[in-house]
C-alpha cells in the first residue's frame, strides 16, 4: 500500500522511495527531485531615448523590459517580454509586456505615460506697419510672430522685433520651441525703410 507525501515549500525537494512486498522483500531504494518554484518573476520596463525635463519626447521611443527569475529561470520560450517600438505621436502611450518562468507563473505589467511629439511648431510673421505700394517704409518696423503647436504645445515663442535703422532688404529671424523640442525658424526678409525726406535744392 502506497503513502502520499506533499510537498509545500518553495526548494528543490529530494524524494527517496521503496516498497515491501507481503513477503517481506524490499525493493531497491528510489530516488526522485521534485522542483517547487511558487515566486512570479521580475519584469521592469524601461525607454530609449528618455524624456526631457518636460516629459516629452520628439522620436520614436523604444520600451525594453528586464526579466529575470531567480529560482526556475524565466521560460525563454513563452514570449511577451520583447522590445516594443512605439513611433507615431500621442499623448501617453503605453507598451505592455509579460514574463513566464519555467514552472509557470507569469507577471505582467505595463509601461505608460510615453508622450511623443514628432511635429515642430507652425509659425508665421507679420511687419508692421505695412509697405506703400512701392515696397518701402518711411518709419520703424516691428515685426511680429504667432506659432501654434497642436500636441506638446509653445513651450519657447519667438520674440518681436523692431527695425529702426534705414535700409533695403534687411531681414528678421525668429526661433519657436515646442516642449517637445521641436523647432521651427522663420525668417521675415525684404523690408526696405527710408525715413530721411528729400533734399530739395532751389538753383
Amino acid at each position: 500500500i502506497g503513502t502520499t507525501t506533499t510537498l509545500t515549500s518553495q526548494l528543490v525537494h529530494t524524494v527517496d522511495f521503496f516498497s515491501t512486498d507481503n513477503m517481506g522483500n524490499i525493493e531497491s531504494s528510489n530516488r526522485s527531485t521534485v522542483r517547487i518554484d511558487k515566486t512570479k518573476p521580475s519584469i521592469t520596463p524601461s525607454q530609449a531615448p528618455p524624456a526631457n525635463l518636460n516629459g516629452w519626447n520628439r522620436n520614436s521611443v523604444t520600451v525594453s523590459f528586464a526579466v529575470s527569475d531567480d529560482f526556475s529561470g524565466v521560460d525563454s520560450g513563452v514570449g511577451g517580454f520583447a522590445a516594443v517600438a512605439l513611433t507615431t505621436e500621442g499623448f501617453g502611450q503605453s507598451a505592455s509586456g509579460s514574463v513566464t518562468d519555467s514552472a509557470g507563473n507569469k507577471t505582467e505589467t505595463t509601461y505608460s505615460g510615453v508622450d511623443i511629439d514628432l511635429t515642430a511648431p507652425v509659425m508665421d510673421s507679420t511687419a508692421l506697419p505695412p509697405a506703400n505700394v512701392n515696397g518701402w517704409r518711411n518709419t520703424a518696423v516691428t515685426v511680429t510672430f504667432t506659432e501654434t503647436d497642436a500636441l506638446s504645445g509653445i513651450d519657447t515663442p519667438a520674440v518681436d522685433v523692431t527695425l529702426k535703422a534705414e535700409g533695403y532688404g534687411q531681414s528678421v529671424t525668429g526661433f519657436s520651441v515646442d516642449i517637445a523640442g521641436n523647432t521651427t525658424t522663420v525668417k521675415a526678409e525684404g523690408i526696405h525703410i527710408d525715413s530721411t525726406v528729400p533734399i530739395l535744392t532751389v538753383v
